[in-house]
């Protein structure tokens, strides 16, 4: 069990990132044309600022979290955890991925409920020329929200457990972290 959810979160983590890295491609050749459309036509594109805002921005601040998350990439403060014995470091350890957990999906929740709203009214914005569907965008925050979250508990399950936990950076549980 643990291999095949190692390899699903593997598999979900390098789609989520491609689709971001997609994105910002995307925006970067999108904004890119809007530009010179200004410069040759003077005349922008329609919808970038749309585009961009709704889609690409979203794409790349929240598909990306959980590979945050699997390599202990997010912003820590362990201004105490050189004082802590192993034990104490495992406890925080469990807590902090609970507490995240509990933040990710409620989030998700959240957002999840504001999506199916906003999927049910087929939410629009209206552009220069014409009006631009949005709420296909407003999926991608529970999408990253509810995987980083689950990646949190089952994180969580294995240093309770007391499975060696390997996710970035630090040590795994148990390993002497002065090799």
């Amino acid at each position: 069990m643990r291999t095949y959810l190692d390899r699903l979160f593997n598999a979900l983590d390098g789609l989520l990132v491609f689709v971001a890295s997609v994105a910002m491609v995307l925006m970067a050749l999108h904004v890119a044309a809007d530009i010179l459309s200004r410069l040759v036509l003077s005349e922008s594109l329609d919808a970038t600022t749309e585009i961009v805002s709704h889609y690409y921005m979203v794409s790349i601040g929240f598909l990306p979290l959980l590979h945050l998350r699997r390599k202990d990439l997010m912003i820590k403060v362990e201004i105490l955890s050189g004082l802590m014995s192993a034990r104490s470091i495992r406890v925080s350890d469990i807590a902090t991925d609970l507490l995240l957990a509990s933040w990710f999906l409620v989030w998700a929740w959240y957002t999840a409920e504001h999506a199916i709203h906003k999927t049910q009214i087929g939410e629009f914005v209206d552009t220069t020329v014409d009006m631009l569907a949005i709420w296909p965008s407003r999926w991608l925050l529970p999408v990253g929200m509810t995987l980083v979250g689950i990646y949190c508990l089952l994180m969580a399950w294995r240093r309770l457990v007391g499975h060696a936990v390997t996710d970035g950076t630090r040590k795994a549980v148990g390993e002497d972290v002065t090799a």
